[in-house]
């Protein structure tokens, strides 16, 4: 987490950044402005994470700006918020939740709720769906995965495709939702079955109970960039280990992050 330093100059350089910029009162402005703020954030975040692992921060030099940030970038973070990853710390919490990786869609102080997305169901592959049978055709060759131990017969979508209608956007470039458009649009090939990855079931918390499993040690909650989630979602690890992919992205997750099995780090 940043010290009280770092928190005055993010505060300073997105203050000169908003005087530069013409003011927009309609509701639609409004929602995107605070959109691209926390997407700022983000990555004005991490790039003090990243210049300070590289020995690079000073916190006296007033006239910095945003650094060079890697494509692939992940760093831990002190409170749980939507757009985060759970990491598992525990060896021991059982087949579903040992090297879990979950995407927290939504967080506040009264619930929590996200996917797991690196468990895959045990080589399932979409076979049919009662709610739109011909999910099928479209993604019969997709792998299915655990998304959570509740309404696992219920089946959710994960990409990064703006195209899709009826989503919902986790953080930015990162969407749930729109299986029935999705389903059309790779149908009629303007998108391709790999962009997506399916899940049934999803994860929930009542208030309180998700800080609780972070204070007992249960996860490390991990920031990370839009394009490393989206290579998670696209399967690019899961094309590259197989059925060890669960494991390979719990492990290259804690890797970027600086995290090791044991240790916790604050920034």
């Amino acid at each position: 987490m940043m010290n009280s330093t770092q928190r005055r100059y993010y505060v300073k350089v997105m203050s000169s950044l908003q005087d530069s910029e013409s003011l927009n009162d309609s509701y639609g402005a409004q929602e995107s402005c605070q959109e691209k703020e926390a997407a700022s954030w983000r990555d004005f975040r991490a790039s003090l994470v990243h210049q300070e692992r590289a020995g690079l921060f000073t916190i006296d030099d007033s006239s910095r700006r945003l650094g060079v940030l890697p494509r692939n970038w992940a760093h831990e973070i002190g409170s749980p918020e939507r757009g985060c990853l759970l990491v598992a710390r525990q060896p021991n919490m059982g087949s579903l939740y040992s090297h879990a990786v979950i995407l927290i869609l939504e967080h506040d102080a009264q619930e929590s709720a996200g996917f797991i997305i690196n468990a895959p169901s045990n080589g399932g592959r979409i076979k049919s769906c009662a709610a739109l049978p011909e999910i099928a055709s479209a993604f019969k060759q997709q792998l299915l995965y655990q998304g959570g131990s509740l309404a696992t017969e219920r089946l959710h979508l994960l990409h990064g495709n703006a195209a899709v209608t009826d989503t919902y956007e986790v953080i930015d470039g990162i969407y749930t939702g729109g299986l029935a458009h999705a389903n059309e649009l790779v149908q009629a090939g303007r998108a391709r079955a790999r962009e997506f990855r399916l899940l049934a079931g999803y994860m929930h918390w009542h208030e309180g109970s998700l800080g609780a499993e972070v204070a007992r040690g249960d996860w490390w909650l991990v920031a990370a960039s839009r394009e490393y989630l989206l290579s998670l979602v696209r399967g690019q690890q899961q094309q590259q280990y197989g059925m060890m992919e669960k494991t390979a992205i719990w492990r290259n997750t804690i890797h970027l992050a600086g995290l090791s099995p044991g240790l916790r780090q604050h920034f």
